[in-house]
């Protein structure tokens, strides 16, 4: 029963069941067939089943092996003719779900078939507002499909012009469709300006949460207001996780990390902020005590899960996700990202020191992170790309390169010091701990005869090929892998 998916095979297994049936909490039912299958009562535990394969069936992204079994199955169910928009709309629904999958698998793209896919799902759409089964359970969820295509395809008129389901959902698609025009090239940034202040809005007061220092009797209304609020955010949840166009993206990215850095406004930690996409295109952060930062941080994940899967590459998504896990605390994950973004951007990594534009809070970040993870070495060579207040830094790390147990070999790094103050700092370090065969190696490298000669030229040349393997190893080291 678990494994199969054969109809006969299956009714079989019921048939030899002697005592009651409880259904594995793995079988989860598609809501619009079920809301039309089992009408009976009690629950004919065969059609549940076979929803439940069915449903298995999509989440496997079998489309084949779905559209065989699903013929058995509708045989099997029995049910009248005026039901066949249901079945038809749960086709179109897991099409699209394969699809959506196949974007995201960098596959090879199917213009044609994805734009009929995409006239189906909007004819069906209107079918069932037409019959009003989008109300039903399982109506939202086809909606918010039918909207995030839509919107991945930049089909604004259908959104602004065709769609009269009233919904959050609805809202949310119509806001998203608005941005897409007002961004268009050539529009007035003061229509943008108009879109971003509607959008904040529409979509803010649905992350509010209460303050619960209240009389019990209002706190009763804040509770139903509450469960009203949580289910319009997981409506929207669902919907948003569909969302692989990548405008819409960073929007959305730029929109709850500006959220997010407001909640950090008001606990007082500014220095955790991330850095926004699209920039201060919602205005000017101001402290916001009082909102659901949990439900904003999931948002954040799913949005830069499947912003990584469409482009992994995308320096400003790297670069935010980064923040995004420093102002968590997740450091470890946050210095990958970080490196990710330096790699991304490749600029680090192909110029001297002195033409490298990358802000110094990245260099600070990324050495708080790497001495998390007892890597005090590297974290020290790695102040050395830092522009202002270097020393201060080079302090910092050096208080733990000496009291701490270090998990990077400080004394093959040697080779990677390119500052003179960071030389003069480490040797102290090594012979305080007694490193004399440390100090011996760093002492050759520091006085060679390329870090001090006469020609500045030639100084500037090996310190950028010293920085360029430092940054090398450094990928290396967070990547687990050699270049």
């Amino acid at each position: 029963m678990l494994t199969s998916f054969n109809a006969a095979e299956l009714k079989l297994a019921v048939n030899n069941i002697e005592r009651p049936f409880m259904r594995p909490f793995m079988f989860v039912m598609p809501e619009m067939l079920a809301e039309c299958v089992l009408i009976t009562r009690p629950v004919n535990e065969l059609h549940a089943i076979l929803l439940a394969k069915l449903n298995q069936l999509a989440e496997m992204m079998n489309r084949t092996e779905w559209d065989a079994e699903c013929q058995t199955y509708w045989q099997e169910f029995g049910l009248p003719a005026n039901c066949q928009i249901v079945m038809l709309t749960e086709a179109v629904r897991v099409q699209a779900q394969c699809i959506s999958a196949r974007a995201l698998r960098h596959d090879g793209p199917d213009a044609a078939g994805d734009e009929r896919q995409l006239r189906s799902m909007k004819k069906l759409f209107i079918m069932n507002a037409d019959a009003d089964l989008l109300k039903k359970p399982g109506g939202i969820a086809f909606a918010a499909q039918t909207f995030a295509r839509a919107l991945n395809a930049e089909d604004f008129d259908f959104i602004t012009t065709e769609v009269k389901f009233p919904s959050t959902t609805t809202t949310m698609a119509q806001l998203l469709a608005a941005y897409l025009m007002s961004s268009a090239p050539g529009k007035d940034a003061s229509q943008l300006r108009k879109v971003c202040d509607t959008f904040n809005a529409h979509i803010g007061p649905l992350f509010d949460q209460v303050n619960r220092n209240a009389r019990r009797d209002v706190n009763r209304g804040r509770d139903r207001e509450d469960q009203a609020r949580t289910a319009t955010v997981l409506e929207l949840t669902r919907f948003l996780r569909l969302i692989r166009n990548e405008s819409l993206l960073s929007l959305l990215i730029t929109y709850f990390g500006y959220l997010f850095n407001r909640y950090l406004l008001a606990k007082k930690r500014p220095h955790l902020r991330m850095t926004l996409p699209l920039g201060e295109i919602f205005g000017h952060e101001s402290e916001l005590s009082h909102v659901n930062i949990l439900a904003v941080q999931e948002l954040l994940e799913i949005f830069f899960r499947n912003a990584l899967l469409v482009n992994p590459t995308h320096p400003q998504w790297l670069r935010s996700a980064a923040d995004f896990r420093y102002g968590r605390g997740l450091l470890s994950e946050a210095g990958i990202l970080y490196m990710e973004y330096l790699v991304a951007s490749r600029t680090p990594l192909l110029v001297a020191p002195q033409e490298n534009f990358v802000e110094d809070l990245i260099w600070r970040r990324l050495r708080i992170c790497l001495s998390k993870s007892h890597w005090f070495t590297l974290a020290a060579l790695v102040c050395q790309n830092i522009e202002h207040k270097r020393e201060e830094e080079y302090i910092k790390a050096m208080e733990f390169l000496y009291s701490q147990l270090s998990l990077d070999a400080g004394a093959d790094y040697s080779c990677m010091v390119f500052d003179n103050t960071l030389a003069e700092l480490l040797s102290d370090v090594y012979e305080r701990n007694h490193m004399q065969p440390s100090a011996d190696l760093l002492f050759s490298y520091a006085y060679r005869s390329c870090m001090n000669p006469e020609g500045r030229d030639v100084l500037a040349r090996e310190q950028s090929r010293r920085c360029q393997r430092l940054l090398r190893t450094l990928a290396a080291q967070l990547f687990d892998a050699h270049f």
